[in-house]
């Protein structure tokens, strides 16, 4: 992945004051976030990790990952909620190594700072995760992006990017792949452009011209997981975005998927995510 195709999007930022009722649990939302903590402290149990929240620290929560969020008596931090558009290429999350935890730098502040006071009004009126997930949470930030002036919108995105090359540790694979891992890199690639299709290994293994097992093989060595598992985590990663961005009812989000049946994709997105589609979305949208 070349980092000049990463794209960013402001959902929120601000600063806040938390106390002993941000304390959330399974928490899961298609962005990521950011936290520069100033006073305080908390707990963020997210990637089978803890993160005891410092001052004069920085976290990054990815996408798509449990989150669990706690603060026994006051805390102060500054937080982005940052959208990533994903294309051909895949996240940034695939191709690099991420630390979540990094001490902050002086200029880290100011650079939150200037991020908020050129993106006014993105502040936060509620503090529970959920509630900020919700479909018309998620839609209106996109009218704010398109409202924003061409020099604003390019320096947010700038900033954007600074912030999280802090924590980029190395890429997953060599600059120069070998042509196994080149033929790897582009069968993601293809499962990525065809996520709405019903989609097999063979199929997969066929369009970069290799053997159904060795393909499997391969490609279990580069990623650690096996390929059907990859396409069917790739496909449900891609509902819970149009569950939480869209008002597609489940057989048009399993048709955008291809699943054939709604039952079968309902099977994996709770298997996944512990809950059903339809749960899911009660969730964002704050429903009882």
């Amino acid at each position: 992945m070349k980092l000049n195709s990463l794209q960013l999007q402001l959902l929120h930022a601000g600063k806040a004051r938390l106390d002993n009722r941000w304390n959330f649990d399974n928490v899961i939302s298609p962005f990521y976030r950011l936290y520069l903590i100033k006073d305080g402290s908390g707990i963020v149990n997210h990637s089978n990790e803890v993160f005891y929240l410092k001052p004069g620290h920085l976290y990054l929560i990815p996408s798509f990952t449990f989150g669990r969020y706690f603060c026994e008596y006051f805390q102060v931090q500054y937080y982005l909620g940052v959208v990533e558009d994903i294309g051909d290429a895949g996240s940034v999350f695939d191709h690099f190594n991420f630390s979540y935890e990094v001490p902050a730098v002086p200029a880290d502040e100011l650079i939150f700072k200037r991020i908020i006071e050129i993106n006014p009004g993105r502040n936060l009126i509620n503090d529970d995760p959920k509630v900020y997930d919700r479909y018309p949470e998620l839609e209106s930030f996109k009218v704010k992006n398109q409202e924003m002036p061409p020099s604003k919108s390019l320096e947010t995105h700038g900033l954007l990017q600074l912030l999280l090359s802090r924590f980029i540790r190395h890429t997953k694979i060599s600059k120069q792949p070998s042509i196994s891992e080149g033929k790897i890199q582009e069968s993601a690639k293809f499962i990525r452009q065809n996520l709405h299709r019903d989609l097999t290994v063979q199929e997969v293994a066929d369009a970069v011209n290799l053997s159904t097992d060795y393909f499997s093989s391969l490609f279990h060595k580069t990623f650690g997981i096996r390929p059907l598992k990859y396409i069917q985590s790739r496909k449900i990663e891609r509902a819970q975005v149009l569950l939480a961005t869209t008002n597609d009812p489940l057989p048009v989000i399993a048709e955008k998927t291809g699943f054939e049946y709604v039952s079968y994709m309902s099977r994996l997105f709770k298997n996944q995510t512990g809950k059903s589609p339809g749960q899911y979305r009660k969730d964002l949208l704050g429903r009882q």
